[in-house]
């Protein structure tokens, strides 16, 4: 598979030379059993037909759709702060080869979660992205192109119960639009297991490294979204695998690659959690003067109020208060593990590989960053430092509402949380050939495959 941008294009990581497999494999098999008695020719007439067709997602019906030419997927990103639509259009070649050609972004703001007692609000506020999907997928291919919704640690912190009936209205919207709607499973929560590995997917994708080649060094990918952040790599070495447990392991499979990868996703630290912990933390120590805000600045996040009425803004006290809620010093049941007692693989012991930081990693950092976007560890605590003092440029213009806070919890957790030093490079990047660099293209992979 390739992505065709302006400027370049990308050959397939999983199929790097033209006679190899590639990652996609359009020719549906045909595993229907031929009845006796019917007339060679009519067998072959079925063989054909099948492969000219691939079938939709598990509960889906199925349709007639050319395996060659344009393709399109549409996969809504439902996260803690708001939901975003990825348009992805392909084009797949007769030969098995397929290039990702363009994607189509759009977004809403408040997130799913905000409607928690108004299922079809919740869904109404999707309107907006399905509209532009509508734009960008010709009426022609409406009914060939997949379309799933899946929801992040939003969703998972509001309960069972109020996300269900937020994703059934989801559903029944879905079925308003000409797309393909795969069932049940077209809306779902999505496992905070899958959601690192995804992003993964994308990222190694996009910067062709997901392949077989010897020389190929796949990333480490720091995913930070509202409610929780993933990390995900391949040690160098495919036996430190086998001392990960299993529920922090995932198999990639393509075709003509396959490997594990660690994979955590951290519940309760993302951004806008660990700032809640971190406001929590400082009321019995600052009471009123929160280090981390500016002075007069006051804040609530999810009950838990945190304001600096008078007092002096501080680098070195807020960090103080991130590496306190990271509960480096909880009992580790492994050899090594990372922060709040969970067990990893030490990175600078197992990987060599480069890091690639995004979200809200890159959405504080932006204003900070070389136009190719490569950075350090310690370039991020530069700027925390910077945005906490307040008084020079380029910082001080920047040092509003949680800044400080969330420069100096980004820091820490990369800094202490996984032990990486400062002069680690960070690539910290919003998308790369012009593709972001989230989870959904990795999910539209998944879901765009035949099913075999």
């Amino acid at each position: 598979m390739r992505v065709r941008s302006p400027q370049n294009t990308m050959r397939s990581p999983s199929g790097y030379d033209a006679d190899k497999k590639k990652f996609f494999n359009p020719i549906a098999r045909n595993t229907t059993k031929i009845v006796v008695g019917i007339v060679v020719i009519g067998a072959l007439l079925f063989l054909m037909r099948a492969d000219m067709n691939w079938s939709l997602p598990t509960g889906s019906r199925k349709l007639n759709c050319p395996v060659s030419g344009k393709r399109y997927g549409l996969m809504l990103d439902a996260g803690s702060t708001g939901s975003r639509v990825h348009a992805f259009e392909f084009n797949y070649h007769e030969n098995g080869a397929v290039e990702l050609i363009d994607e189509l972004f759009e977004q809403v703001k408040p997130g799913l979660s905000a409607f928690a007692n108004d299922p079809k609000a919740a869904a109404q506020s999707l309107k907006p992205l399905l509209d532009a999907a509508m734009k960008k997928v010709p009426a022609t291919a409406a009914a060939c192109t997949p379309i799933e919704l899946k929801a992040t640690a939003g969703l998972r912190l509001i309960g069972e119960e109020k996300s269900e009936a937020i994703l059934a209205a989801v559903l029944a919207l879905f079925k308003q639009y000409p797309f393909a709607v795969a069932g049940p499973e077209a809306a779902i929560v999505m496992d905070g297991k899958d959601e690192g590995p995804y992003a993964w997917m994308t990222v190694n994708f996009l910067l062709d490294t997901m392949n077989a080649r010897a020389t190929s060094k796949t990333a480490a990918i720091f995913d930070m979204g509202g409610a929780s952040t993933q990390i995900v790599f391949r040690p160098d070495d495919d036996a430190v695998m086998g001392s990960v447990s299993p529920d922090k392991t995932y198999q990639v499979v393509t075709e003509g690659y396959s490997t594990k990868l660690y994979t955590h996703s951290h519940l309760g630290y993302g951004l806008k959690q660990a700032n809640k912990l971190m406001m929590k933390e400082s009321l019995a120590e600052f009471d009123k003067v929160f280090p981390c805000f500016p002075k007069g600045f006051a804040e609530t996040n999810d009950g838990v109020t945190a304001e600096n009425v008078a007092g002096e803004q501080s680098f070195e006290k807020c960090h103080r208060l991130a590496t306190r809620v990271l509960y480096k010093e909880k009992a580790c049941q492994a050899t090594a593990c990372s922060f709040n007692g969970v067990s990893q693989p030490t990175l600078t012991k197992t990987f060599t590989g480069p890091y690639y930081v995004f979200s809200y990693f890159y959405d504080r950092m932006a204003a900070f960053l070389n136009a190719d976007g490569v950075s350090s560890v310690g370039e991020l605590r530069k700027m925390a430092e910077g945005i906490c003092t307040g008084t020079t440029a380029p910082y001080a213009e920047h040092n509003k509402g949680t800044m400080c806070m969330d420069l100096t919890y980004l820091y820490a957790l990369l800094r202490t949380g996984y032990d990486l030093p400062d002069n680690t490079t960070l690539y910290v990047k919003k998308k790369i050939k012009g593709i972001e660099t989230a989870w959904s293209l990795g999910a539209m992979m998944v879901a765009m495959k035949p099913k075999q």
